[in-house]
């Protein structure tokens, strides 16, 4: 799912073709097939699930590299209008007008949300971490091509992979070398 979910670059790049009617240079193109052979190659392993389950896995990983792309889209185009605190900003406040209603109508279907210190503490740092990688996805769509900054950030595989290996829960493997070393 994580090769699908960095895919999203060539969403982006198809639509940016579509709004602006240029296609982005072939480096570009050539750059999102690089960075996602390379996270093909971190994460390039058989997990063990079900044909099913991983149907379902591809599906719904396909889906959100879809919608990654289009977002990506709109932040771009978004930020000809603003500046980068201000897009961060009521970025979180749609995301919230979004997300309040959905957790309601989760509740009402009795889906379980019982959440404890740690995975709260876990969450926290996530928004964190994610509330920063948009501060700084908007600066650098506000001064550089939409192409090079979506793609550069499909590379984010490359951070994960190598946390979980500092962390002792991946081993590391020449493969997982040498992805490193095509996606850089």
């Amino acid at each position: 799912v994580v090769v699908l979910a960095a895919s999203y670059p060539l969403f982006s790049m198809i639509l940016i073709s579509i709004i602006t009617t240029n296609l982005p240079p072939i480096q570009a193109w050539l750059g999102a097939f690089v960075i996602l052979g390379g996270v093909y190659m971190l994460h390039g392993e058989d997990s063990g699930e079900s044909n099913d389950s991983k149907g379902r896995s591809i599906f719904w990983g396909i889906v959100a590299a879809a919608f990654w792309g289009v977002w990506a889209v709109f932040d771009w185009k978004a930020m000809e209008y603003g500046n980068p605190i201000d897009m961060t900003f009521w970025a979180s406040i749609f995301s919230l007008l979004f997300l309040v209603p959905l957790f309601f109508w989760f509740k009402k279907s009795k889906t379980s949300f019982q959440l404890e210190k740690k995975p709260l503490l876990l969450l926290f740092a996530s928004v964190v971490f994610i509330q920063a990688a948009s501060l700084l996805f908007y600066w650098a769509l506000k001064i550089g091509s939409p192409e090079i900054v979506i793609i550069a950030t499909s590379a984010y595989p490359i951070v994960t992979m190598w946390i979980c290996i500092a962390r002792g829960e991946e081993k590391i493997i020449p493969r997982r070398v040498l992805a490193t070393l095509v996606i850089i």
